[in-house]
């Protein structure tokens, strides 16, 4: 097991490496609990010696941290507790584990609502097997889980953790004996963040629209015929020729390929819906016929929720559609992604209206 704590250590030092920006910073806290397996133990020593086996039993946890924006440190304190199911001792008891931890993490962004995680703790326990001894002892754990953003500054979270200590000592009655202290945890809880989401959207960049075509020329009239000559009537009477017919004009040219797509969402999500994902083969089209340098991506949310969180949303929003554009063959070096969130509404509103048209993602073909 601690091949395990130390692989998730030497993961969580190299992951910043592995991963980009990260949805969250500032000071936050947490609560959790869940089910805990305690490993069956050894107990060794010169009056008391045999085996336990432990049933299922429970844990929970509260935490305090501070994430930057990816990597992340926090307080941990935890309670275990397994009763015993079968042991070869006269005596028997429940194994109680008080931890104090401090944990390093970090947080894998996905660009959706569902954040991965990894990390390791160290730090110190109060262990204790009733009716036979207690201890103080060197901790350590490793953690693996993912996040999932409710709405605003709250996340629900789900994890697996590995917790050993040293081996838990009779000290306070002398017996000489040793056990081990090994648990296997998972755990659900719920985490509020008092600060912001990051915004890892890059600058916008101005658009500039080309310039207009020049104005046709002006149309010249046909110049008057000249008056007509008075001669002599010929001997007999000719009647003029038929006038020709007219011919139809011409139809007109078409008028250049669109440059400008819009792709329109339901409420509070990311997902590409039937009549979008048409007008986003339509404009992966448009791209291959007229010439294109770059194809700008903005994504767009209305003013129903927190700022941060429209954000975020309208990211995702564009890297679905990016995602859209790619898989109908335009090269992904060519697009470029914006996130306005609540800004630049299509319908002005008032904060907290939800408004369908700005709901969108804006496609430009530059």
């Amino acid at each position: 097991m601690k091949r395990i704590f130390g692989l998730a250590f030497a993961t969580c030092l190299v992951a910043p490496f592995l991963a980009d920006a990260q949805p969250r910073e500032g000071v936050y806290i947490g609560l959790g609990g869940g089910l805990n397996y305690h490993e069956d133990s050894d107990i060794e020593g010169t009056v008391l010696n045999g085996e336990v086996e432990f049933d299922l039993g429970f844990a929970a946890a509260s935490t305090v941290g501070y994430a930057f924006g990816g990597p992340r440190v926090e307080a941990e304190f935890s309670y275990l507790r397994n009763e015993t199911d079968t042991s070869t001792l006269k005596t028997t008891g429940n194994y109680h584990t008080f931890g104090g931890m401090v944990n390093f993490l970090y947080d894998i962004d996905t660009g959706t609502e569902f954040t991965p995680y990894i990390g390791a703790g160290l730090g110190g326990a109060y262990a204790t097997y009733t009716s036979i001894g207690s201890d103080i002892v060197f901790a350590y754990q490793g953690i693996a889980g993912v996040s999932l953003n409710l709405g605003d500054n709250l996340d629900g979270f789900f994890d697996y953790r590995y917790m050993g200590t040293t081996k838990v000592e009779d000290k306070p009655r002398r017996r000489n004996f040793e056990i081990d202290n090994r648990n296997h945890t998972a755990m659900v809880g719920l985490r509020y963040n008092f600060g912001p989401a990051v915004n890892t959207s890059p600058a916008p960049v101005a658009y500039n629209p080309p310039p207009p075509a020049p104005a046709p020329p002006p149309m010249l009239r046909p110049a008057a015929p000249p008056p007509p000559v008075f001669r002599a009537p010929p001997p007999a009477y000719r009647p003029p020729p038929a006038p020709m017919p007219q011919v139809a004009a011409a139809p007109a040219m078409r008028a250049p390929a669109e440059r400008r797509f819009l792709v329109f969402f339901h409420f509070d999500s990311s997902r590409v819906q039937n009549d979008g994902a048409q007008i986003i083969r339509d404009a992966a089209e448009a791209s291959r016929r007229v010439s294109v340098t770059r194809i700008d991506v903005t994504g767009h949310a209305d003013r129903a929720g927190s700022r941060a969180y429209n954000e975020r949303l309208s990211r995702r929003r564009a890297n679905a559609v990016k995602r859209g554009l790619v898989s109908n063959g335009v090269p992904e070096k060519d697009i470029i992604i914006y996130a306005r969130g609540e800004r630049d509404n299509l319908v002005p509103t008032r904060d907290g209206v939800r408004q369908p048209r700005n709901r969108r993602v804006e496609i430009v073909l530059n």
